[in-house]
């Protein structure tokens, strides 16, 4: 089928062009699958839906970001959360990076020797307010890794509607203890399926998804693999993915 959106109800939208995804689910507990292989993506005339990759803005080391903000960085996305921090205490002596709260904001220290300086005094040389070139890393304090990044399917002007969603699955060697397989809009898992042990035509635990979901300009979908795999490595495999508008708004 030609991947192109034109709009008509009742139209397939092909997305892997018959190639299958792999991803390889080890101990990170959310990893995004790559929606299309080799292919431009879903781009009409109307641009009912089309295919954008990397879409979150990137990271910046100028930017300060709030609590929940998402962004890309180094190949995954990154959500900011509360890091929690011990009160400053104007007796301590802070190293440089040391991370400190106070008033209800979060303060990283400029300098070695820090002590006696007050965070939230204005135009301090000492202290710099949080999030502000704190990079998303692995163990950062200001981050969580959301998995790596993958190509998101966005809806574009005239696409609301409800959409018929369809995904089949299947994964080598045992499933983990806890695995789940879902359809994410906007962030929020909106269909899933649980790992099951079944074996069909050679293919061992294939899993099939499928739903309604309701969309607007702007809402975005991704495949997304949720779970832990602890010291195992599962390879999972999406063979056939479609997504079909029923019904206009």
């Amino acid at each position: 089928m030609v991947n192109e959106a034109s709009g008509a109800h009742g139209e397939v939208f092909e997305i892997l062009d018959g190639s299958p995804t792999e991803i390889v689910l080890s101990a990170t507990p959310g990893t995004y699958a790559k929606w299309i292989s080799g292919s431009q993506g879903l781009i009409g005339s109307q641009g009912l839906v089309k295919f954008e990759s990397n879409a979150l803005d990137t990271w910046s080391a100028l930017t300060r970001y709030p609590v929940g903000s998402a962004v890309s960085h180094g190949g995954h996305d990154w959500t900011s959360i509360e890091a929690s921090l011990d009160a400053w205490a104007v007796d301590t002596t802070y190293a440089a990076d040391a991370l400190v709260s106070k008033n209800g904001e979060d303060y990283v220290s400029l300098a070695a020797d820090n002590v006696g300086h007050d965070p939230a005094e204005a135009g301090s040389d000492w202290w710099a307010l949080g999030n502000l070139n704190q990079e998303p890393t692995a163990e950062s304090t200001y981050w969580t890794d959301n998995g790596e990044r993958g190509d998101r399917l966005v809806i574009q002007e005239g696409g609301a509607g409800t959409y018929r969603v369809f995904a089949n699955i299947s994964a080598e060697g045992d499933p983990p203890t806890t695995f789940t397989w879902g359809v994410h809009k906007n962030n929020t898992l909106v269909l899933q399926m649980l790992s099951s042990a079944v074996a069909v035509e050679g293919i061992r635990y294939p899993l099939t998804i499928t739903g309604l979901v309701r969309l607007i300009p702007g809402d975005f979908l991704e495949l997304a693999v949720s779970g832990s795999a602890g010291s195992e490595t599962v390879t999972i495999y999406c063979l056939e993915f479609s997504i079909e508008r029923i019904s206009e708004d």
